[in-house]
């Protein structure tokens, strides 16, 4: 068993009038772990960060409380596990908001030996194993009713080559799983990728099926992604938020860089309620939908069982998911929250340069994709100011952790750069020699 390193900070945790703590795994950047240190700070609520990092941005907000050095759920499961356990004997906590899909899988898995001295918020480890795997997921939502991409799945060679003759082009190849464990315990992540025919759909899903077995074939869904956050008491909703995403990486659809907060829309709200219902969830979800151009018609994407990007939009229209969640899992009772304020901006700085790297260098991997105007697309990330646009990770009161996360992006970027320049020369004088 992997031993625990302790090192605490006094910066709140000194605090008299602060009595209660929550655990946050997976601590990293603004975007996750952030929000909910904000969040439960501002209410007294201490938190006490997961992480391996001393340069994390959460960890100089003026809300960060303590700091326990774990083992990644991503690098080292096992030991993130035996970890966790020995904190959670160790010492008291409120909860445990897991950030990311492999901590809150073994969470679950081990429940029964966390919930004798931690509250969760959950549902069923059955409803967020199937909510992890987007074909269990896609199946439970054709069961009612609910739109989804033309699918298929195939279970060996000649079934790919036969729905490669079939299936229109541009086409998707994704994974059923974000995050697959290797032999030693190392989650390995990918993104969807996307081919443009037959023979290229047969070598893409031979390579992808090495690391992520039986992967999905999708019809590839032009459109924008519109995302209903909810939170569930029980199997009823009790908290909703509906989020338009316009800008994400990869440029052809992922995680979102620029999103707003939107009215509610019905037939939305019915299915992502419809959903989630038949798991009788409890706890947090954001549901996505890609609205198809061709249609109008919202198709499921997936679901994310646990905190998400975006979380920064829904906190700043008014329904604070972390709080929320948090008093859930205390057992309190839940007002509903289905009144927000609409237009509200959060960007993602890094994510949208990248964003606009990969417009200009038109990098989309589809191509047969739209056309994309590369001039409106600069315009477009050079306004940086406009009414309700909000940066992820900063606040005026709060300004530091903002600062630091691009400071330690721009050395990532520089480190990058250099290192394919290096690589660059290398091969030139390969080449001349």
């Amino acid at each position: 068993m992997e031993s625990v390193d302790w090192i605490l900070s006094s910066r709140i945790s000194s605090s008299a009038n602060i009595k209660r703590s929550v655990l946050i795994s997976d601590a990293g950047d603004c975007r996750g772990d952030l929000p909910i240190v904000r969040s439960l700070g501002v209410r007294n609520v201490a938190t006490t960060l997961l992480t391996q990092g001393v340069l994390v941005p959460s960890l100089f907000s003026r809300w960060h409380s303590d700091r326990i050095c774990c083992p990644s759920p991503d690098a080292n499961l096992e030991g993130f596990v035996a970890a966790l356990l020995r904190i959670v004997r160790t010492r008291k906590y409120s909860t445990i908001f897991p950030i990311g899909d492999n901590s809150l899988r073994s969470i679950s898995e081990h429940r029964d030996q966390l919930t004798p001295y931690l509250n969760l918020a959950l549902p069923s480890h059955e409803s967020i194993v199937k909510a992890l795997d987007k074909s269990q997921t896609l199946n439970a939502a054709e069961e009612i009713g609910i739109p989804t991409p033309q699918t298929f799945r195939a279970r060996n060679t000649a079934e790919v080559m036969e729905i490669s003759t079939r299936i229109q082009y541009p086409a998707v190849i994704k994974p059923r799983r974000s995050y697959v464990l290797d032999r030693n315990g190392k989650a390995h992540y990918a993104r969807p990728f996307y081919v443009n025919s037959a023979s290229e759909l047969l070598s893409t899903y031979v390579r992808v099926n090495e690391n992520f077995p039986m992967p999905l074939i999708q019809e590839y869904v032009p459109g924008h992604n519109i995302s209903v956050a909810l939170l569930f008491d029980r199997g009823e909703p009790k908290a909703a938020c509906f989020i338009r995403v316009y800008r994400a990486i990869p440029i052809t659809g992922g995680t979102s860089v620029l999103r707003e907060s939107i009215p509610p829309d019905s037939t939305l709200m019915r299915y992502a309620s419809d959903l989630l219902r038949s798991m009788n969830w409890h706890g947090v979800a954001e549901v996505e939908f890609r609205v198809d151009s061709r249609d109008s018609i919202p198709k499921l994407m997936e679901i994310n069982a646990r905190f998400w990007g975006s979380m920064n939009v829904a906190i700043e229209s008014g329904v604070d998911f972390p709080y929320l969640l948090y008093l859930l899992a205390m057992g309190k009772r839940i007002r509903p929250v289905f009144n927000y304020r609409f237009g509200v901006k959060y960007r993602w700085l890094d994510g949208d340069t990248q964003n606009l790297v990969s417009t200009l260098k038109g990098d989309s991997r589809l191509i047969n994709g739209e056309f994309v105007d590369k001039l409106n697309a600069v315009l477009r990330f050079l306004k940086v100011y406009e009414k309700n646009m909000h940066y992820d990770g900063f606040a005026i009161s709060d300004p530091l952790p903002f600062f630091l996360n691009e400071m330690f992006s721009a050395k990532e970027i520089a480190k990058y750069i250099i290192g394919k320049a290096k690589r660059r020369l290398v091969t030139q004088q390969h080449l001349s020699a």
